[in-house]
């Protein structure tokens, strides 16, 4: 089997619907980044704290966008990740958590991305490969590292 994640591919979606996790270095600007694109929302934004939350709410305020759903706390992450509505969830927490958030993520049925390109640790980065290959051939989604 290829280990790559790159071949791997579903339908396109009209209007991408995305969570972040992680708003404190760089999630904030992951969340402008993403508001610059045409087919995207941001849906949801979760960090341990409120105030990262809150500045990045301020970030769609001052661009026009509709408020996301928010999410703090130490498991705050879980409850974003099961959200329904949910195609794709970015992570932008500590790298030692990226694995563990984007395996959840993909298993809960929404793609996985991590700024990480790694996974965090080899060893983490192999355990999403897998988790992204055996869902792809299940004809579920797919975790992309960016």
């Amino acid at each position: 089997m290829d280990s790559s994640v790159l071949r791997l591919a579903r339908k396109p979606i009209e209007n991408v619907r995305v969570g972040f996790i992680g708003l404190g270095m760089r999630g904030p600007g992951a969340v402008e980044r993403f508001i610059s694109l045409e087919h995207a929302t941001v849906a949801a934004l979760c960090d341990l704290y409120p105030g990262p939350v809150a500045d990045s709410q301020k970030i769609l305020a001052d661009k026009g966008c509709a408020p996301a759903k928010e999410f703090t706390g130490p498991d705050a992450w879980k409850r974003l990740c099961e959200l329904p509505d949910l195609d794709l969830v970015y992570v932008a927490a500590p790298w030692q958590l990226h694995a563990a958030m984007g395996i959840y993520a993909m298993e809960r049925g929404s793609g996985g991305s991590c700024g990480n390109h790694r996974g965090g640790m080899l060893g983490s980065g192999r355990d999403c490969r897998a988790h992204a290959h055996a869902l792809h051939d299940a004809g579920k989604q797919l975790l992309r590292f960016l």
